[in-house]
This record gives C-alpha cells, sequence and structure tokens, in this order.
C-alpha cells in the first residue's frame, strides 16, 4: 500500500512538473512569436554637414507604437554615443516611420523636419533643445529621482535636471534649472546612467546638493525656486 502511494505521487509530481513546462513553453512561444511578428519601423538620417545622424524607433512591441528618437554621435573606431530625444506627439494606434516622404535638416544641421507615415503626420526634432544625455540619481525611500540632462552636442551645453516623485500612484515629473556652466560636461558620461554627479539630498526641504566629479563644481537644486510647477506633468505608476 505504502509503495503504492509513493507511486502515484511520484507520478503526480511528474504530471505537476510536466504542466508547467509546457506553460511556460506555451508562454515563450507566444512571446517569440509577437517578437517576431509585432510592427516596427526603424528610420535613419544623416546630418548633410555634421558628424551625427537621426534614428526613430518606432515599435509596436507592447501594443502601443512608441517612438523613439535618438542622435547617434561616432565616438571613434567602431564606437558612438547617444542622446535621446523628446519627440512631439506623434500617433501610438499604428507605426508612423515605415513610409517616410520628407525630411529637411537646418539650423546647422541641429534641426529635423520630418513627414511620415500614411495618413502622414510631421514634425520637428531639435537636437540641441529635445535631446540629451541623462546622469540618473534615485532615493528608494523618499521616491525622489532626479535626472541631470546634458547635451554638448555643438560644444556648448544645454544643462537642466527633472525632479521625479512616486505619490499616490503617479508619477509627477517637474523640470528645473541648475547652475552649472561652461563647455564641458559636467553631470553626464556618454554610455554610463550613473553619470559624473554626487547628490545630496534633502527629502524632506525637497533641496538636493550636487557635486561635478569630474569639474569640481557644486550647486544646489531647491524645489520651489527652481523648479517650474507649471510645466509639471503626470502619469499613472506602472504596476
Amino acid at each position: 500500500m505504502l509503495e503504492l502511494i509513493q507511486k502515484l505521487l511520484w507520478f503526480g509530481f511528474r504530471a505537476y512538473m510536466l504542466l508547467i513546462g509546457l506553460g511556460l513553453l506555451f508562454i515563450g512561444g507566444v512571446f517569440a512569436w509577437n517578437l517576431l511578428t509585432y510592427d516596427r519601423a526603424e528610420a535613419t538620417f544623416d546630418a548633410p554637414n555634421a558628424n551625427w545622424s537621426v534614428r526613430i524607433e518606432d515599435s509596436c512591441l507592447t501594443g502601443s507604437c512608441y517612438k523613439y528618437p535618438k542622435v547617434v554621435v561616432p565616438d571613434g573606431w567602431f564606437s558612438s554615443y547617444e542622446l535621446q530625444c523628446d519627440i512631439d506627439p506623434v500617433d501610438t494606434s499604428r507605426v508612423v516611420f515605415d513610409r517616410v516622404h520628407q525630411v529637411t535638416w537646418g539650423e546647422g544641421d541641429t534641426t529635423l523636419d520630418w513627414s511620415a507615415g500614411d495618413p502622414p503626420q510631421s514634425g520637428r526634432i531639435d537636437l540641441r533643445k529635445d535631446c540629451y544625455i541623462t546622469a540618473a540619481f534615485d532615493d528608494r525611500p523618499s521616491l525622489i529621482s532626479l535626472r541631470f540632462k546634458e547635451n554638448c552636442l555643438t560644444g556648448e551645453c544645454l544643462r537642466s535636471v527633472d525632479w521625479v516623485e512616486s505619490r499616490g500612484g503617479y508619477i509627477f515629473t517637474t523640470p528645473c534649472r541648475v547652475s552649472a556652466t561652461g563647455n564641458k560636461r559636467v553631470f553626464t558620461v556618454p554610455n554610463d546612467a550613473r553619470g559624473q554627479v554626487s547628490v545630496s539630498l534633502d527629502a524632506p526641504d525637497r533641496r538636493a546638493s550636487w557635486t561635478s566629479e569630474e569639474t569640481g563644481q557644486t550647486g544646489v537644486i531647491d524645489f520651489a525656486t527652481d523648479c517650474d510647477a507649471s510645466k509639471q506633468t503626470r502619469r499613472e505608476q506602472p504596476p
């Protein structure tokens, strides 16, 4: 009797593991099928007189078709770095950049006007104002993050900071000015999300002191005086 019970338990265990394996195989197969068949497009535009290009990925992997523009800058033999870019609202219900009708470079190859899609949409990417390298600072206990943005594409550096807070099921992002100066990278390092900035956060007073590890510059970001609440954005926090 005991031997029969042991055999039944062993058979049940093997059947259970088989079901788990088949389930994982099914899930993996569905993911692989979606990965192979989802709608996507990628368009690359080379600047005619500058050493960079704009690449826009149009991906529907998650259902909605999100657009991911970036500036690609060669940086030595077989290497490059990227600046991610913000883009004006573009239809997320379909792929747009599978059909590019026209692109026009302007202002010393720092602006790109584009027309794409069927029916067509159009927009502009300002490589100086819309694109940046980011250095990230996260404080888990307070749910506050800082995103230091820096663009030194043309030799003159532009900088700003996003103050990001999570509360009430939403993520609030507020743009802030920053006092760093000069035409050398203060906060960021290409292809390194941590950058070269140290931060001390006073969460209750919403103040952050920063020090550039590269230049030695220091400064303070005071949310009340340096951040523009009128331009704050809100989005739902992912589950």
